[in-house]
């Protein structure tokens, strides 16, 4: 997990986490902080982070569709198939401890600003498209998505970036 800070599922970690009503309130749930891990744990002991990740994200990709659609066009939380195993396969090697440190405010706008890698934020509110569907799994799509996504948690903006 050392590329987390780079990669699409610490991206999808930071954002699930900081969309949550505690956070920011862009979606319903609270399976991303600790509370949440306690009650996971409790139900699923050897699969609680990808479980608290997993459903937070259902929560963000309902947010996100709502706004956006579920047409030709993917986002964070609705990524072409390969990409969707690949982050599922990320999140079965987290621990609970390993997703703590990231559920943290701070932790988790650090995370965006490092995958963001100086990348200008898109500007706007709402449904934002950054970039055509190619560019979605390029290092430049990926770090226009963590600063626009930080952009708005820091301004209390709604962003729902998207490639299309």
């Amino acid at each position: 997990m050392a590329t987390l800070q780079t990669s699409v599922c610490g991206l999808r970690i930071a954002v699930a986490h900081l969309g949550e009503k505690a956070t920011a309130g862009w979606w319903e749930t609270a399976f991303l902080d600790a509370v949440g891990f306690r009650y996971l744990e409790l139900v699923y002991p050897k699969t609680a982070a990808s479980a608290a990740v997993m459903s937070a994200s259902e929560a963000a990709c309902r947010a996100h569709d709502e706004r956006i659609g579920k047409g030709r066009v993917a986002h964070l939380f609705r990524l072409p198939r390969e990409s969707e195993a690949k982050v599922r396969g990320d999140l079965s090697k987290l621990g609970i401890t390993d997703l703590q440190k990231i559920c943290a405010k701070d932790a988790a706008l650090q995370l965006l600003d490092a995958a963001a890698a100086g990348a200008k934020p898109t500007s706007g509110n709402g449904p934002i498209q950054i970039g055509a569907l190619k560019e979605l799994n390029t290092p430049g799509g990926v770090a226009r998505m963590a600063a626009t996504y930080a952009a708005g948690f820091r301004s209390g903006t709604r962003v729902f970036p998207y490639f299309a």
